[in-house]
């Protein structure tokens, strides 16, 4: 297993949930360049698939999806 907390010395990293969609949201809102080259949608219910997609053969505790704090805030 994967220690997520380890994985930046500078920022508090932490497995995210669908408490963070609305964040997740905003960060994606805020690369608009990249939407406008792909097919993806920064939706709700987008976000929210993705958070849950698997591959065959995997479960969620082979899901790794993670956010970076500087103090309360999510960069990244």
């Amino acid at each position: 297993m994967i220690e997520i907390e380890k994985l930046s010395d500078k920022y508090r990293v932490r497995k995210l949930d669908e408490n963070d969609i609305e964040d997740i949201r905003q960060i994606c809102l805020s690369n608009p360049l990249f939407y406008e080259y792909t097919q993806a949608r920064p939706g709700y219910e987008d976000i929210q698939r993705d958070m849950t997609a698997l591959p065959d053969g995997k479960g969620p505790e082979d899901k790794y999806y993670v956010g970076f704090f500087d103090e309360r805030v999510m960069i990244a």
